[in-house]
């Protein structure tokens, strides 16, 4: 799974309408239809496979696209059945169950549909923002926390990333909350894997958003997944034997670390190499002999070999 920067992030959009006709318009839709999939699927799978029409969302909503990838993530929630408010921050307007809110009322609207909400939507700041947040969406943010820190069971979703979360550094603004779950869209960002980042995104879903797979081809930054790993490990045929998958040695163990050898043997072989000898001192050799599974003896040459798992 590729990993791109903000930068990289733009070129594939501007590429997808130029070369494919994949409008902002287009792409938005895609994103939010995905992001409503991959909530409800996260809804059923491991909230007690609540019912979408028993649900209350609060959908907090930038002035940005990301703010529109969030309005058709909710229409779509809705669609399914869940309950819709929705508080755009920078007109300061709230709707509740497609209700207009007057503006007077608002304040105290928002602060009753946060009592009731069961997951907050953080659709107010996406990629395209890396300045400081202004005071009223931190206050706003604050809000929510204090609210989750009254009531264990709401859930916060971030739509792309958590607002003020630097998608490129992996750092935070003072205002930023922590996700329960963060639905990234087309493709993780570098700074995910960066802290105090990385403590703030929660759970990581990625959303389609439709983008052709022979755009993504060329970004050189990739996160390591099993379903990558199995397709990069050779097979491991029923007619082999130690020998077939490659012999790796180790010099290594000395009294001061004694666990380096553990550590080092154990995880060639648990990668497949079918034999792996550790070049010990002599004084090290019992501790390893006797502390290593499927080890054979080398006292006279001064190595322990380990069998790969799964030889006999």
């Amino acid at each position: 799974m590729k990993i791109v920067t903000v930068d990289e992030m733009r070129a594939l959009e501007t590429r997808a309408a130029q070369e494919y006709g994949l409008t902002s318009q287009v792409l938005m839709e895609n994103a939010g239809r995905s992001a409503a999939e991959i909530l409800a699927r996260y809804i059923a799978e491991k909230d007690n496979a609540r019912p979408l029409d028993e649900l209350e969302f609060l959908v907090l909503v930038g002035p940005g696209n990301n703010g529109g990838d969030g309005m058709v993530m909710a229409r779509y929630l809705e669609q399914w059945g869940g309950h819709i408010s929705a508080y755009h921050w920078n007109e300061q307007h709230l709707t509740v169950r497609g209700r207009e809110i007057a503006s007077g009322d608002a304040a105290a609207t928002l602060e009753e549909a946060l009592h009731q909400c069961d997951y907050v939507l953080d659709a107010l700041l996406g990629t395209g923002h890396s300045r400081p947040l202004p005071d009223s969406m931190r206050s706003l943010l604050g809000r929510v926390n204090q609210e989750r820190e009254k009531r264990d069971t709401l859930r916060i979703a971030a739509v792309d990333l958590p607002t003020g979360l630097n998608p490129d550094t992996g750092e935070v603004d003072p205002g930023t909350i922590k996700a329960d779950i963060t639905i990234t869209l087309a493709c993780p960002k570098l700074g995910f894997f960066f802290f105090p980042g990385r403590e703030y995104i929660g759970e990581l879903y990625v959303g389609d958003i439709g983008l052709p797979a022979v755009l993504v081809q060329d970004i050189r930054t990739e996160m390591l997944t099993g379903e990558l790993v199995r397709s990069i490990l050779p097979g491991r045929p029923l007619n082999s034997n130690k020998g077939t998958f490659g012999k790796v040695m180790l010099f290594c163990g000395s009294p001061p670390y004694p666990g380096s050898a553990f550590l080092g043997g154990s995880a060639a072989s648990r990668i497949g190499a079918g034999l792996v000898t550790l070049a010990v001192t002599e004084q090290m050799l019992p501790i390893y002999a006797g502390g290593v599974a499927r080890a054979v003896d080398g006292s006279r040459t001064g190595a322990i070999a380990l069998y790969s798992r799964g030889d006999p």
